[in-house]
């Protein structure tokens, strides 16, 4: 399954093929940088504009933006972004354990309970209005889990809101070592 998440500062929609089938959305048109913690995001189904899960930054004093409070189905969970050893972000929902690993250079793999499912590729270059995230997928994954984790991704590292960003990609360890010839299920 392929999905393309095309983002601007404020919103992300989700693609499969040329169908957009969910979009996150800040609830402010424009927050100021001084209002960022109280920024809140929705995700919704395209064809069923009810709100499917609600997400708010959560920052201590002295590490900002460091996780993601998410509403789904009546529960609160928290997607958060690690450091050290290396960049990865962890949630668990229902007893499953979702891990993004951040690689060297331009990629991302997905990870259910330690089984890759998925890998993301970033655009070495971005505006606010054209930045773009293409994701791999197994066939057989839950893509509305896929897109709440996603959002809370894009969220902790939010897109650039002037001009262009060149990104060099990454550099240093990796939690993981990136699986060049790993393939979708089915």
């Amino acid at each position: 399954m392929n999905i393309n998440i095309k983002c601007d500062t404020w919103s992300f929609e989700f693609y499969s093929g040329k169908n957009i089938v969910y979009k996150t959305k800040s609830l402010y048109d424009r927050p100021k940088w001084w209002k960022l913690g109280n920024a809140y995001w929705v995700l919704c189904k395209i064809n069923n504009p009810v709100q499917i899960s609600h997400f708010r930054l959560k920052y201590k004093w002295y590490e900002f933006k460091d996780a993601v409070i998410i509403q789904y189905h009546n529960n609160v969970y928290t997607f958060e972004k690690f450091k050290n050893p290396s960049v990865h972000y962890k949630i668990l929902i229902n007893d499953t354990l979702f891990l993004i690993v951040a690689h060297k250079g331009y990629n991302l793999s997905i990870y259910k309970n330690n089984i890759q499912i998925g890998k993301i590729h970033e655009n070495s270059t971005s505006t606010e209005s054209n930045f773009e995230l293409r994701v791999i997928l197994d066939n057989d994954v839950d893509l509305e889990t896929i897109c709440i984790i996603l959002s809370s991704y894009i969220i902790l590292n939010p897109v650039v809101s002037e001009g262009v960003t060149i990104n060099f990609g990454r550099a240093g360890s990796e939690l993981k070592k990136y699986d060049s010839k790993w393939i979708p299920k089915s």
